[in-house]
């Protein structure tokens, strides 16, 4: 199911951060003209990290996968 989402792809920094569920401004994650979400947030890996949506003028996660 995950496939189906639009990816992501996060410096190892914002990945970092991504792990302990911080939420984000949306340009800060989102390249212009992202869709409506929700996101697959992936390290440079592309390991799945987790699943944001947009709230407002930011993200925050859905689900935090990474440990």
């Amino acid at each position: 199911a995950m496939r189906d989402l639009e990816s992501v792809i996060v410096s190892d920094e914002q990945a970092r951060a991504v792990m302990h569920g911080a939420t984000f401004a949306a340009p800060t994650l989102l390249a212009e003209g992202a869709g409506d979400g929700p996101f697959a947030v992936l390290d440079p890996e592309g390991e799945l990290l987790a699943v944001y949506e947009r709230r407002g003028a930011g993200v925050k996660p859905v689900v935090v996968c990474a440990s």
